[in-house]
């Protein structure tokens, strides 16, 4: 197995406990960080440490065989040898089955390439990312920040700071945040939370260059105007990580290697996991380098490799996002050509002291649920992984209408929330008139 975070560490563990011989060969010094506890571990002075769920010593107690700080130099698949160095010295290492499971690493653009975190310009991925990121914090409150990019990691890190008393500014190059996830008006709802918490926006608008001033300030040109700040956050998103492979042997897109429903690629006995690998999505081949994508691919290939094969669905790329206490998910194609309805009402009933609203807006053709984007409270958790379930498995209006949800007024309404949308769908009618 080549690279040991989400994907990798997954697949050792089922196989190693499934009497596999399982050698890793990881570059860096820890397996299975969750990077996306960064900005929550900064805003919250969490120690990064405690955001691993496993560990080497973890892997080699069940039988892996461990090579941290390695780094691998070549591939020859026709003989089926791995080559890697550790400690300035050159192994080989032959393989029946092979898991690439390389991951990816952050974009950076030319006007960012010659900056380092010497130059207080800053990357957010892996471990060692978080504890600079962290430390920067800790000893620079009250300072300027710039975030190039506002997806989801972008508009997270901008709580930490903003949090953290950081003069906070997001540069998104669309005309609003995490335009790729959200409609423009839910868009619009996760920028007032930002303002209302003093961070500023500046939408619209893409920067060219980078100078960094004799005061040690970083001068960001963009566009259509410029602006000092104290440091920057890169968080313009991911690319596969597999320049070291040669990519004329096994099928790929833009280095993503294309696989099957058992996550092998083009070659036999040869498979690609996490975020070197394209996804099977309900909106075809896609390139979403998610954690939990990053598993189930795991869980394919492992399955296969002992002989209990599970194989992938397509995922519907389910993603949520939390800040300053407001909740935001989505899932599924949110495609204006389909049909859609929308709810924004109280969770609970209204008699409730404690209650909650929720927007939900569903796309849908027919009987079917094709998307979903739903912005509000705590509910929003579960109500997505609801949906998620609904697209994937292909539940009709009229099973989740006639659908045994619980009733409690502590938990809901007597109708759920999806059971409404489905008596707007099915009867053009206000739901609520049946309370």
């Amino acid at each position: 197995i080549v690279g040991c975070t989400h994907a990798g560490t997954t697949a050792a563990s089922i196989l190693a406990q499934h009497k596999k011989k399982v050698t890793i060969i990881e570059r860096n010094k820890t397996v299975s960080f969750l990077s996306c506890g960064i900005a929550i571990g900064s805003a919250q002075n969490i120690a990064m440490d405690k955001m691993f769920y496993s560990s080497p010593e973890q892997l080699s107690s069940i039988g892996v065989d461990v090579h941290m700080e390695s780094n691998v130099t070549n591939i020859n698949f026709e003989t089926k040898t791995v080559t890697f160095t550790q400690n300035n010295n050159t192994h080989n290492i032959e393989y029946e089955n092979l898991i690439l499971a390389c991951g990816s690493q952050p974009i950076i653009p030319p006007f960012a390439s010659k900056f380092t975190t010497e130059d207080s310009v800053y990357l957010c991925k892996n471990y060692d990312h978080a504890l600079q990121i962290q430390q920067f914090i800790k000893n620079n409150g009250k300072k300027s920040v710039s975030i190039i990019g506002g997806g989801y990691i972008g508009v997270e890190l901008a709580e930490s700071f903003a949090e953290n008393n950081f003069e906070t500014t997001v540069i998104e190059a669309e005309s609003c945040i995490m335009k790729r996830y959200y409609d423009e008006d839910i868009c619009q709802k996760a920028q007032e939370t930002l303002k209302l918490h003093g961070c500023n926006l500046i939408l619209g608008d893409k920067v060219i260059k980078i100078v960094k001033q004799e005061s040690g300030k970083l001068q960001i040109q963009l566009e259509k105007q410029s602006l000092e700040q104290d440091a920057i956050v890169m968080c313009i998103g991911f690319k596969p990580n597999t320049s070291f492979v040669d990519l004329s042997k096994l099928e790929n897109q833009r280095g993503a290697f294309v696989v099957n429903r058992n996550a092998m690629t083009s070659l036999k006995n040869v498979f690609a996991v996490g975020d070197c690998a394209m996804s099977h999505t309900t909106q075809g081949l896609q390139y979403a380098p998610l954690a939990t994508n990053a598993i189930k691919q795991a869980i394919a290939a492992a399955s296969f490799l002992i002989g209990k094969e599970i194989q992938l669905f397509d995922y519907v790329l389910t993603s949520q996002l939390r800040i300053f206490g407001e909740s935001f998910g989505q899932c599924g194609e949110n495609d204006k050509k389909y049909h859609q309805i929308t709810l924004n009402e109280f969770i609970l009933p209204e008699f409730m002291k404690e209650n909650e609203k929720v927007l939900l807006r569903v796309y849908y053709e027919g009987n079917l649920i094709k998307g979903a984007q739903i912005q509000g409270g705590n509910a929003v958790g579960d109500l997505v992984q609801i949906i998620s379930l609904v697209i994937q498995h292909k539940i009709t209006f009229e099973q989740l209408l006639l659908g045994d949800f619980a009733f409690n007024p502590w938990f809901g309404k007597p109708q759920h929330i999806l059971q409404r949308i489905a008596m707007k769908v099915l009867f053009n009618t206000d739901a609520e008139k049946f309370e």
